[in-house]
């Protein structure tokens, strides 16, 4: 007997005998089957086939998409990109910026190559010490370099500007300060100042005698406290005033000369300054020497020709003259205006108002002096290039009055290295007794130098003697050297 391909129901051929049985069997099957696939139509899970699973599993979220996941976009987001204008995205930005389009504010400007090549040319605060710690010397060369140290005397070591030299000093000068110029033009416009201190700065050419081998265009020395002394410069300049000193405690010049012809500018000008002249030469200028604005200046055994006026005083200003003096070829030798004077010395009752007349000492200290500690030593000035009417002696160091009368005494001297918080002293001694101070110094925190000067009016009868005696509360060393160590006395009534 046959059966069905599904269900397996049997199929009775036309030669078989029907069987009841086989008729309910085959019910039995399709009611069951009827019966599941009714309950398969009621139930609620539906069967899918594998192409739609696999086309439904591809197809995007329907959650809001976000940075790290895929989803629909939001109505917020499709606004945004809608606002978008057409090629927005095809922005190249620019290799460079005009200026214009920043913004500066006070912590942020732009500087020019002037300002840092001026800057770059300052001294270095980290290596430019601001004040000194020993004695100094600087050279300059015309064949040296401003990039060099100028701490040696080679082209390779020296500076090639004496204004670079100026500028390395420390502002703060206890020691001595040296600029040795070696012989040649330096055509520069030269202005120093700002210092102060105990110590001395000194610009030395080499030579102590009139010379046209030294050449700068004008020098101008301001608000300096420490002293100044320059030696055997020619100012060339027919342009500006040949050397200027302004508000300057002592800038003293020797063997300096100023000749260019001008009708306009002086030879040797000070105001609110004291100035001091040997052996300088000025001539062609409208004022050889100007004392002006409260300036005290003394011109010693200099000369010059052709000027307008040889000698003024102005302004309250004080020029003395000793020995020779440029002349006048146009006004006169000698001048003063608006409360100024020029004067040869101190009219005394006698009226011997010449130098000639009266006991004068120049004297400088040929070597260096030892100071034994808290003990007054005699200080000797050996160098005596001035003793009219022989009243001093260089070898005992003791200057017996000549004449009757007030003697004006100026000492100085240099004490070097001075330990620090030690005190010096210098002072006048009379006849073994009679003690006057002229100077009293003390060294600060560091050691440093120490320049003791000053001066006394002091009355000598005919025959009595002084001494100048130094002393220190701590051994030290007085230095030799006529330029800052030296002795002065006149009888000036």
């Amino acid at each position: 007997m046959k059966t069905t391909g599904n269900l397996g129901l049997k199929k009775p051929d036309g030669t078989d005998i029907v069987d009841i049985t086989d008729l309910n069997g085959n019910m039995d099957i399709l009611d069951t089957a009827v019966k599941a696939a009714q309950d398969h139509a009621a139930d609620a899970v539906k069967h899918i086939t594998a192409a739609e699973r696999t086309a439904w599993n591809a197809k995007a979220s329907t959650a809001v998409a976000t940075t790290t996941a895929a989803g629909l976009m939001a109505a917020g987001d499709k606004s945004k990109l809608d606002s978008v204008a057409q090629g927005a995205n095809n922005y190249v930005h620019p290799s460079t910026h005009s200026p214009s389009i920043i913004v500066l504010d006070s912590s942020n400007r732009f500087v020019t190559d002037a300002e840092k090549t001026a800057w770059n040319g300052k001294a270095n605060l980290v290596t430019t010490p601001q004040q000194t710690i020993t004695d100094i010397t600087y050279y300059v060369r015309t064949d040296g370099n401003d990039g060099n140290t100028g701490t040696a005397d080679t082209a390779g070591g020296a500076f090639r500007t004496i204004g670079k030299a100026f500028s390395v000093i420390p502002s703060t000068v206890n020691h001595a300060v040296t600029i040795n110029i070696a012989p040649g033009t330096y055509n520069e416009v030269l202005n120093m100042g700002g210092f102060k201190g105990s110590g001395k700065i000194q610009i030395n050419s080499g030579v102590r005698a009139l010379s046209a081998s030294y050449n700068i265009h004008s020098l101008r020395i301001i608000n300096c406290g420490v002293v100044v002394s320059v030696y055997g410069l020619n100012a060339q300049s027919a342009t500006a005033h040949a050397f200027m000193v302004e508000n300057c405690s002592n800038v003293e010049f020797y063997y300096c000369q100023a000749t260019a012809a001008t009708t306009t500018y002086h030879g040797f000008v000070a105001h609110s300054s004291k100035l001091y002249s040997y052996a300088c030469r000025v001539s062609n200028k409208y004022v050889g020497f100007y004392a002006g604005q409260n300036s005290n200046v003394l011109v010693w055994s200099t000369d010059g020709t052709a000027n307008k006026v040889a000698l003024m005083g102005a302004e309250g200003g004080v020029l003395s003259y000793n020995g020779t003096y440029p002349t006048s070829s146009t006004f006169s030798d000698i001048a003063s205006q608006n409360s100024g004077s020029v004067t040869s010395g101190v009219v005394n009752p006698w009226g011997d108002n010449t130098y000639a007349s009266r006991p004068i000492v120049w004297a400088g200290m040929a070597a260096d002096q030892s100071l034994s500690a808290n003990a007054w030593t005699m200080i000797k000035y050996a160098g005596v290039s001035t003793n009219q009417m022989g009243g001093y002696s260089g070898t005992t160091g003791v200057f017996t009055s000549p004449q009757t009368g007030w003697y004006k005494v100026r000492a100085s001297g240099l004490v070097a290295n001075v330990a620090a918080t030690v005190q010096c002293q210098l002072r006048v001694l009379q006849a073994g007794v009679s003690a006057y101070a002229i100077d009293v110094k003390n060294a600060g925190s560091v050691s440093m130098h120490l320049l003791l000067a000053g001066e006394i009016l002091l009355y000598l009868p005919l025959g009595d003697y002084f001494i100048i005696q130094g002393w220190s509360s701590n051994s030290a060393t007085i230095t030799g050297g006529n330029d800052i160590s030296r002795l002065e006395i006149v009888r000036v009534a």
